[in-house]
């Protein structure tokens, strides 16, 4: 494994961390960023052997990094009475009922048993997605996720959205 980069003084014991993580886990290639207001203080990356290409301003997938904001998110419109977690999405946003997903609640979404397993990225001037695995159980309910031409709003964030501009108009 390869491990490159910088840290500022004070932050060594996170670049032996970040060392040690890698070094322990499966991972094949990563980056570590940190600012600290405008400055940043931690800034390395690792490569497994043979991937030389791969260097700190390689552009990776980052996952999972806005669930925390959309939970926040949805906790607030829950707590001002405007979501139910019980409720089916399909209640708040119609058009979310279609490709079999009119059973999905909130709860379902928020905890990933919604079966809306696809990725979604523009290109040439329009949405795609592509669907991991179409006959996936997902808990028996679903085995769609979406339909290509849904609008790039549709998903996780859309729900949030849509609870946000009924809050604050």
């Amino acid at each position: 494994m390869r491990i490159e980069g910088s840290v500022k003084k004070g932050f060594e014991p996170l670049k032996a961390l970040f060392e040690r993580r890698m070094n322990e886990l499966a991972e094949r290639n990563a980056q570590l960023c940190v600012y600290v207001g405008d400055e940043r203080v931690v800034d390395l990356w690792c490569a497994s052997p043979g991937e030389d290409q791969f260097s700190g301003d390689s552009l990776v997938n980052v996952f999972s990094s806005g669930k925390s904001l959309e939970a926040i998110a949805l906790a607030s419109l829950h707590d001002r009475g405007l979501l139910d977690y019980n409720r089916k999405i399909a209640d708040y946003w119609p058009e979310f009922a279609g490709n079999g997903k009119q059973d999905v609640s909130v709860a379902d979404l928020m905890r990933h048993e919604a079966g809306l397993a696809a990725l979604r990225f523009y290109k040439d001037g329009t949405w795609r997605t592509v669907v991991v695995d179409d006959q996936m159980p997902c808990h028996g309910r679903l085995k769609l996720a979406y339909s290509s031409n849904e609008k790039p709003r549709d998903g996780p964030v859309g729900l949030v959205l849509k609870g946000l501009a009924k809050l604050y108009g």
